[in-house]
């Protein structure tokens, strides 16, 4: 079933910018037609002035830029705005498959006996995503209770709340503690309450911890300067690597029948040591030798458990 020009729902819209910029970064150069027809295949019958429209809104509304190149006769996304770009994409991404769910079970409920989903806390807690995101974008303090895993009680914190993020499936609100006079991230899933408050604060006497995360795997903070990482993988688990790339500054270095090697550019954190030891004896350190030290000595101690 086709969907209506007419069609003006936020929910809508936000489907086709998902589309347009996922088939730019699949595609070198596409032409408007090109863009036009793959939306069409998804379910959007809509007129180019409505595609160039949604175009522009892109660039006015989220700075994504979209540049038409006459020599290629065809459009790309400007390289300033492509981590913008990525972020929309990952925003986008929920309510486009959250409304071809929605076509889907219009032919019956029964659909649903054909869908697994992965059981988890990733939805504990939501209820506070919106005053969360509200106190994020006015920049105003928030009082929060919150229980840590490694504490019984819960605990009060008056927080300057900077980002919400998203790791593994869960949303952490990433903000400053004056009480410890440093950033802290807080897993929405352990926050009991949330009390919003109309007191102020300015981001930029602060530094921007978005900036922090773009050379981390993760959110636990790290002092380490930005490393060279060399990964080897076997060349089957390099199939998997390759489809769900590490992290943004994953660069290709080896690709045959002996190894799938690549290289990153991040600061080492607790994160990336699990991320490693999660693959098993499917990878190896190559550099730098002090990662490749603390992986090995983490391995040796857990054989012991198996003595």
């Amino acid at each position: 079933m086709l969907f209506s020009t007419t069609m003006s729902s936020i929910h809508g819209t936000l489907r086709r910018y998902y589309l347009i910029i996922e088939k730019l970064k699949r595609k070198a150069y596409p032409s408007l037609r090109e863009l036009r027809d793959f939306l069409h295949e998804q379910g959007f019958e809509i007129a180019e002035r409505t595609l160039q429209r949604d175009i522009e809104q892109l660039r006015v509304e989220f700075d994504v830029s979209v540049i038409y190149d006459r020599s290629q006769k065809g459009y790309f996304i400007e390289a300033e705005s492509m981590s913008i770009a990525d972020r929309l994409l990952d925003f986008a991404a929920v309510p486009y498959f959250s409304g071809m769910l929605t076509e889907t079970l219009k032919s019956g409920a029964e659909n649903l006996r054909y869908l697994s989903f992965e059981r988890g806390s990733e939805h504990r807690g939501m209820e506070h995503f919106t005053p969360l995101l509200d106190a994020v974008s006015r920049n105003t303090q928030v009082q929060i209770v919150h229980t840590a895993f490694h504490r019984d009680e819960p605990k009060e914190y008056t927080v300057l709340p900077f980002m919400l993020k998203e790791y593994q499936r869960r949303w952490y609100l990433v903000g400053y503690v004056p009480e410890r006079n440093d950033f802290r991230s807080f897993g929405i899933d352990r926050i009991e309450t949330v009390q919003r408050t109309n007191i102020p604060f300015s981001r930029n006497d602060y530094p921007d911890p978005a900036v922090f995360f773009n050379d981390v795997i993760g959110l636990t903070y790290s002092t380490a300067d930005v490393a060279e990482v060399e990964l080897s993988f076997h060349p089957f688990q390099g199939n998997y690597v390759k489809a769900l790339p590490l992290h943004a500054s994953q660069v290709e270095v080896a690709d045959d029948d002996k190894e799938y090697r690549i290289r990153l550019r991040v600061r080492p954190n607790f994160e990336l040591t699990q991320v490693i030891l999660g693959y098993g004896d499917s990878v190896k350190v190559c550099k730098p030798a002090s990662l490749a030290k603390e992986i090995k000595e983490r391995l040796d101690s857990a054989r012991k458990n198996y003595r």
